[in-house]
């Protein structure tokens, strides 16, 4: 790998003093990419966003802003015909704030079907992907792969390419999660395979982030559940293979491993990941 841009989810509330925690979390360890949310992960309430202190990453020489990336929040669901407007103009605003401190990278779950069908559900995220572009500029939407939960879709490659070719435009780009993928029932004890997956299906020119995170539970298990490394059921060396093909570098790559129990958990694994390259 020629470079690694390895970082994680960080704290971006009132306690963590915002933007200024934010990046002395990531400077902390020693990472030299970030992922955070703009507002609560479970509403989508948006607080003043004057109290974020935008100047701090605005004018921050420490990390480069191609490196820093933005989570939308989970209640947003872009495949849901009844939620459509909701959806879209609570983007547009997540992107007029990143604007603001020239972040690009807006990582978005693709959504569920819940009780439509799910056909009719992929044609909504097509229109509400297009729809953004149409009243936005510079943002990247990267969509997510998913762990098949429920009924989430964009569960399988030929889904998440499908969509990124038929909204057809330049800043539609994808997230792929080292989890959601391991259960979804793509094999990532099987690196290799992977990628070669990855290649045929025209996958990887659309990469513009990784979430590197460890499975709780084993293939196929549809669960979305992440472990920290080494503790779950893809293997270390398994995954640092996969992360370190050729086409990843320069790729941004987030841990969203758990830190509950060790709030130092993701200082050692940006450390456990560098020492191995």
């Amino acid at each position: 790998m020629n470079k690694l841009l390895i970082g994680s989810h960080v704290s971006n509330n009132s306690k963590n003093k915002y933007f200024e925690g934010v990046l002395n979390e990531t400077l902390n360890n020693d990472a030299s990419s970030m992922m955070f949310f703009l507002g609560s992960p479970q509403n989508s309430k948006l607080i003043d966003h004057e109290l974020y202190k935008i100047d701090i990453l605005k004018n921050t020489t420490l990390i480069n802003k191609d490196n820093i990336i933005v989570h939308a929040p989970y209640i947003i669901n872009p495949a849901n015909p009844e939620k459509f407007n909701f959806a879209i103009n609570h983007l547009i605003e997540l992107s007029k704030r990143m604007n603001m401190f020239d972040a690009k990278h807006l990582v978005l779950h693709p959504g569920s079907h819940t009780n439509f069908k799910r056909e009719d559900s992929i044609k909504t995220l097509i229109n509400s992907l297009k729809e953004f572009f149409k009243r936005t500029e510079n943002v990247e939407i990267s969509i997510e792969t998913m762990s098949g939960k429920g009924t989430e879709i964009l569960t399988n490659l030929d889904e998440v390419i499908r969509v990124v070719k038929e909204v057809n435009n330049s800043r539609m780009k994808i997230c792929l999660d080292t989890c959601h993928m391991h259960d979804s029932g793509i094999d990532m004890n099987k690196p290799n395979e992977v990628i070669k997956i990855l290649e045929e299906k025209n996958i990887i020119p659309y990469v513009s982030v990784i979430h590197v995170n460890d499975s709780k539970f084993g293939l196929n298990s549809k669960k979305d559940r992440h472990a920290n490394l080494k503790k779950g059921h893809i293997d270390f060396d398994n995954l640092m293979t996969f992360l370190s093909y050729e086409k990843f570098s320069n790729i941004p790559m987030i841990l969203e491993t758990p830190i509950k129990d060790n709030p130092n958990s993701h200082k050692e694994e940006i450390a456990l990941i560098k020492n191995y390259f």
